[in-house]
């Protein structure tokens, strides 16, 4: 079709690695490529590694993306996770000081859903609105149900590593995504 990839191009064929689980393919695809990578591309990589959990990787990726990008608070969070999923909780500890000493904060995460003709924005834990608190009873209801009719049992081990576990499900269950897609949910029809 004589299409010249563009980068977005290459950004997918990265991400189809990384969700495969073939993440040297990826590596090594993004080091072969005829264009400079950017930070997108290497962030893409380090996702997959957080979700493969392939610590070594990780970190010569974030070692790309400092270069890039030092002080992008999502790559420090990504590579933190990487460390907690593996227990490695003062590497995730020395990440977080960092963070501190460097001022570097987190960049909180919403989701955004459209009801109706109405768009509702919906950030992490937050409770402060009458639809916050709808999402939220939403939510726990589908997980209990979820629990009891499938066995479901939330992914915890990137959750913070001294608290109770009763607590840990609490924090990962109220992603924004997750209160956005049960705010919808609840006014189905």
């Amino acid at each position: 079709y004589h299409i010249e990839p563009a980068i977005e191009h290459y950004g997918c064929m990265v991400d189809l690695y990384g969700r495969s689980g073939k993440l040297q393919k990826a590596y090594n695809f993004i080091c072969q490529m005829p264009i400079p990578p950017t930070a997108i591309v290497w962030r893409t990589l380090l996702g997959a590694c957080s979700s493969h959990g392939n610590i070594e990787l990780a970190e010569q990726v974030k070692q790309r993306l400092n270069e890039l990008d030092p002080n992008n608070s999502g790559d420090l969070v990504l590579l933190s996770n990487v460390y907690a999923t593996a227990g490695k909780w003062k590497d995730v500890a020395s990440i977080r000081k960092s963070m501190i000493v460097q001022r570097i904060k987190k960049i909180t995460a919403w989701s955004l859903v459209e009801v109706g003709k109405t768009m509702y924005k919906f950030t992490a834990g937050e409770k402060k609105k009458e639809i916050d608190i709808e999402a939220h009873e939403k939510l726990k209801e589908i997980i209990l149900r979820l629990r009891d009719e499938a066995g479901y049992a939330p992914e915890v081990v990137s959750a913070l590593y001294d608290v109770e576990e009763e607590e840990k499900e609490d924090q990962v269950s109220k992603h924004s995504e997750k209160l956005a897609l049960a705010f919808a949910l609840a006014r189905l029809p």
